[in-house]
């Protein structure tokens, strides 16, 4: 799990005193195994998926959230990532990530935290079930906000 902190402006108005970003844990049940968030600010780059996509990777920038060597397949003991951009900034309390396998619902978790983010990003992994895997992100009791798919080979 992800147990880096950033540190973001503090809301009393002198503005001298910085606060740690809260970061939070995911537990994935299921296939999935464990995982963890984290959410700040950011500039979007060419790293970073569009509005509504989740993209995959070897890891990411818990600051910037950019994708590294971004993957459309997995082992079945590879540990991986995944980034999704909301099209608008939620708090986690409001968002569920779901998890499909050959588009049957296998995995549906909540982010522990109520920060606010128009991006988030999950360590995930390993997959040890073989097929074509689906992740959405989505309000809860809602319709999916960003979603992406990749294989798990054998």
């Amino acid at each position: 799990m992800l147990g880096n902190t950033a540190p973001a402006p503090d809301s009393r108005s002198d503005g001298s005193k910085r606060r740690p970003r809260l970061l939070a844990a995911l537990l994935i049940v299921g296939f999935v195994g464990s995982g963890g968030y984290v959410m700040t600010g950011f500039l979007p780059s060419a790293d970073i998926p569009p509005e509504g996509a989740i993209w995959f990777g070897t890891s990411f920038d818990p600051d910037s959230f950019e994708v590294y060597k971004r993957l459309t397949s997995v082992g079945p003991e590879e540990n991986f990532v995944m980034v999704g951009r909301l099209p608008q900034p939620m708090a986690g309390s409001r968002l569920v990530l779901r998890g499909y396998l050959d588009g049957a619902l296998i995995t549906i978790a909540w982010p522990e935290s109520r920060d606010v983010s128009g991006t988030w990003g999950f360590n995930l992994g390993p997959m040890r079930t073989p097929g074509a895997w689906r992740y959405e992100i989505a309000e809860v009791g809602g319709s999916a906000l960003a979603s992406g798919q990749f294989m798990v080979g054998q």
